[in-house]
């Protein structure tokens, strides 16, 4: 049998899996023995993780995987006028524990959390 004919078709109709399997399975010595649905089935077996493989592939190259931030990760030195302390005070959650309208800011719009929180920022660095 001719084998580079064959591999051409498969690379040609799209079953490149198969085609890459081909070579390999016909020069082991356990698969000599299998009958012909056995070794159809071990190709197309070959087929399906080659495009799997390849799906996969493509979308971790497309997948733009988030950085899971932490605060230690916080860079201090470079020149956007973070404050270390207002950090830490931030991070320890402290500021939280002393608002009594936390609740309540649940039923506001994004815009409106963001300046009462703002706000309650600002009164506890006064207040420290």
């Amino acid at each position: 049998m001719l084998t580079h004919p064959t591999l051409h078709l498969l690379t040609r109709f799209g079953l490149t899996g198969i085609a890459e399997a081909f070579p390999s399975l016909t020069d082991k010595e356990e698969v000599q023995g299998l009958a012909h649905p056995e070794w159809l089935a071990l190709l197309l077996d070959h087929e399906a993780t080659w495009r799997n493989n390849r799906r996969l592939a493509l979308r971790l190259r497309k997948a733009k995987p988030c950085h899971h931030a932490v605060p230690e990760d916080i860079d201090y030195r470079a020149p956007r006028g973070l404050d270390r302390r207002l950090f830490d005070t931030l991070l320890k959650g402290d500021w939280i524990i002393g608002i009594r309208t936390l609740p309540k800011l649940a039923s506001f719009t994004r815009g409106q959390r963001r300046q009462n929180l703002r706000a309650l920022i600002n009164r506890s660095q006064i207040a420290s």
